[in-house]
């Protein structure tokens, strides 16, 4: 059997068919992310939170053998009821395993959702598809074997499209093509920018506000412009020097200093929660590889007390960019040398 590609399932579950086992691989973590979102739409229903959270258990390859897999996917599901009789298991790092035996026995045919006679559909969420490997083999003779390559060139305009649709934002053809041209590129990259994006330039109602869009120029890093990019590096490195030189360039701009608030808000946020993770313990922040490392270089320099207080700070410099008429360079410079001295 050839691999399939996203499109090939997306149309095989709009029919209503599915398969006991599907591969998804490849560079672009995000097309699986899509897909495995549909699958998941296809298998368990229009569903509640609740249902949707007792129909799907989530397995790490890296902590379970092959047959702790298969055991877990063969049971039955406790609550199968809310849903339409089949619990969804998505399996990560799924490229650490190896042994074909075990996994056999989830094998097998496509079938209508409605008809389906297996107990369970596993998507395994792997690196690569390592041909050396005889499982892979296996997998291309009895699954879905879908590969999720890199977007090419002339796909990319399509999806910031799709991408920004589903932020519900408008984007002019400028900035579709500044964001066909970011580098490095990839979906989740282009996902966060539009994040930003998008709080930077939120009206006082909490709505993306198209028209000013339409008519910025070079704000922000997709534009072109480093400034904003600069400022908030040297902000918060606590770098108080450059800081107060940037800041001269841009406070008294209201076009310039109304977007570099949202983008300076949406860093100090991604602060926070890498300081709140470092203390619990836990993972929560979701970004990538290199702006993981970014913020936990960020974080050495800075107390969860002071990304709280920071919070609080960049609120209500936001209130006064939007409701005052004060002295746009003073509220900027008492914001830098409140912050960006580094305290011991």
């Amino acid at each position: 059997m050839a691999k399939y590609t996203p499109r090939d399932v997306q149309k095989e579950l709009e029919s209503g068919e599915v398969w006991p086992v599907y591969w998804l691989y490849g560079a672009e973590r995000m097309k699986a992310k899509e897909l495995l979102r549909k699958i998941q739409t296809v298998v368990c229903g229009p569903s509640s939170a609740l249902s949707a959270e007792l129909s799907v258990e989530r397995l790490d390859a890296s902590e379970l053998s092959e047959n702790e897999i298969v055991d877990r996917a063969l049971s039955p599901g406790l609550f199968a009821a809310v849903t339409q009789g089949l619990k969804l298991y998505v399996v990560s790092e799924a490229h650490r395993l190896s042994e074909v035996e075990p996994l056999e026995g989830l094998f097998g045919p496509k079938q209508k959702i409605s008809q389906a006679s297996f107990p369970a559909v596993v998507v395994f969420l792997s690196k690569d598809l390592d041909a050396r490997k005889k499982l892979s083999k296996a997998l291309l003779d009895h699954a879905a074997v879908v590969e999720c390559e890199a977007v090419r060139d002339d796909e990319k305009a399509a999806w910031v499209g799709y991408l920004s649709k589903r932020r519900g934002l408008s984007l002019p053809q400028g900035w579709v093509d500044r964001f066909c041209q970011m580098e490095p590129w990839s979906l989740e990259l282009v996902d966060l920018e539009l994040e930003k994006l998008e709080i930077a330039w939120m009206d006082q109602n909490g709505q993306f506000d198209s028209a000013q869009l339409e008519q910025a120029s070079e704000v922000l890093h997709l534009a072109g412009g480093r400034k904003s990019e600069e400022f908030i590096s040297a902000f918060l490195q606590r770098n108080h020097a450059r800081s107060l030189d940037l800041v001269r360039t841009f406070a008294d701009s209201f076009e310039e200093a109304l977007p570099l608030m949202g983008l300076l808000s949406w860093n100090a946020r991604q602060l926070l929660q890498t300081l709140s993770d470092q203390e619990s313990g836990a993972r929560t922040l979701k970004l990538s590889p290199q702006m993981q490392d970014r913020f936990r270089a960020y974080s050495r320099l800075w107390s969860l007390g002071d990304a709280i207080e920071l919070q609080g700070a960049l609120a209500e410099l936001d209130f006064s960019l939007k409701q005052t008429s004060r002295e746009n360079l003073a509220v900027w410079t008492q914001l830098v040398n409140e912050f960006a001295l580094h305290r011991e």
